[in-house]
């Protein structure tokens, strides 16, 4: 293996982990301010049929 394959992996490497810690951050973000990935707060269109779990009128 040469020098700049290395390299090349290392980069690669480096992008892909800054990519994951940017959408984490994101979601981390978004729970604190009380929104998430799995429920936008609309129970009418909830897949999970999460009435009554929150009170949307708070």
């Amino acid at each position: 293996m040469s020098l700049s394959m290395i390299w090349g992996t290392i980069f690669v490497a480096i992008v892909i982990l800054v990519v994951i810690a940017l959408i984490v951050r994101s979601i981390v973000k978004d729970k604190k301010k009380g929104r998430s990935v799995s429920c936008g707060m609309a129970c009418s269109s909830c897949p999970k049929n999460c009435k009554g779990m929150h009170n949307p009128a708070q």
